[in-house]
């Protein structure tokens, strides 16, 4: 060092203020890793076909969504208290340290974001999904704003410890997105597959409006029956059921083809809506580097860009069709420069 001072040597030197509010910051993070593990243990899923345990899980949830908020909210004083000083915060001792032997110029080390800041955010956004969560009333409702309440106080979670740049051995599985991920991409690849399955009728008549919406309750069918569909939202959930339901309520009692059609309607709309899964941030970030890779082409490694190609199934109906070609491609030069291409758009 420049100075001849190390990192615990000018820590040392800290208003006892500072390194108290230091310390209690420690403590905070510990008991929100604890309370994580507890909202990662609940599962609205459990209690979609039960309305009294879906209703004691939502409670537990309110409950858990209160004390989370409480936590932010001391997480935040602390780290006010932490920066008693323009220039003596921990991440500036960080950036001295960055500064290589004599050298007396600041190296260019970028620091997390303020944890103040992340803290004020997440407790605004816990604040109006406990509302929502307070609000919901009939079974369908409460397990919509279970889920979401699950999900945000675990991404809220995530984005706090990110920005102390904590990280343990021991870490728990909620701790990073992987798992949400994995969700996500399974569950995008079974709405592409649904989507593929669908017919629309080949004219407007009974007959071919019967035929599409056999294909439609058959996709239908086949998608909740699908292992995946248990990781879909229950909002998802629920309207695919729905349309189940109609289609089979159509072909069971009504049979008029301006019904058909209305149902069919409702069908494809409801499948292009489920498009919207791409725009989840898991999603986006894995496939900003999964398309620069297929951008790229096979080069050595052809099993690898096999693997992130089959990733990207489901964000686009083009790429989709090329990539369903890859395995039995006789010119598999040409297709890759053709999938190459329309990654490169869809970058």
């Amino acid at each position: 060092m420049a100075d001849g001072m190390s990192l615990g040597a000018r820590t040392s030197t800290r208003p006892t203020s500072e390194l108290r509010a230091i310390a209690a910051r420690a403590e905070l993070l510990v008991a929100m890793r604890a309370l994580g593990s507890r909202i990662a243990a609940i599962d609205p899923r459990e209690g979609e076909d039960d309305p009294s345990r879906l209703e004691a899980q939502a409670r537990e949830l309110q409950l858990l969504l209160a004390e989370a908020m409480d936590t932010l909210g001391a997480l935040r004083r602390t780290d006010e208290e932490s920066r008693t000083a323009e220039g003596t915060g921990e991440f500036d001792l960080l950036v001295d340290d960055a500064l290589d032997e004599g050298s007396t110029a600041r190296a260019p080390v970028l620091s997390p974001p303020r944890l103040a800041n992340v803290c004020f955010a997440g407790k605004f956004e816990l604040g109006r999904v406990l509302r929502e969560l307070g609000c919901a009333r009939q079974p369908p409702e409460t397990l919509v704003a279970a889920e979401t309440a699950r999900r945000k106080l675990l991404r809220v979670f995530r984005a706090v410890l990110d920005a102390t740049d904590d990280v343990r051995d021991d870490e728990p599985p909620w701790r990073y997105e992987s798992t949400d991920l994995r969700s996500a991409l399974v569950v995008r690849r079974l709405y592409a597959e649904f989507r593929r399955t669908l017919r629309r009728p080949t004219a407007d008549d009974a007959d071919a409006v019967l035929s599409a919406i056999r294909y439609a309750a058959g996709a239908l069918a086949t998608l909740v029956a699908s292992p995946a569909y248990a990781e879909a939202r229950a909002s998802d959930r629920a309207l695919l059921r729905r349309l189940h339901a109609r289609a089979l309520t159509w072909a069971r009692t009504d049979r008029s083809v301006t019904g058909g059609l209305q149902v069919l309607d409702d069908v494809w709309t409801s499948a292009d809506l489920l498009r919207d899964i791409n725009r989840r941030q898991e999603l986006r970030a894995h496939d900003a580097m999964a398309l620069r890779v297929a951008s790229d082409g096979p080069a050595d490694d052809p099993a690898s860009w096999r693997a992130r190609l089959d990733a990207l199934v489901g964000l686009d109906d083009t790429l989709d069709a090329a990539i369903l070609r890859v395995a039995d491609a006789t010119d598999l030069e040409s297709l890759a420069r053709h999938i190459a291409d329309r990654a490169a758009q869809l970058r």
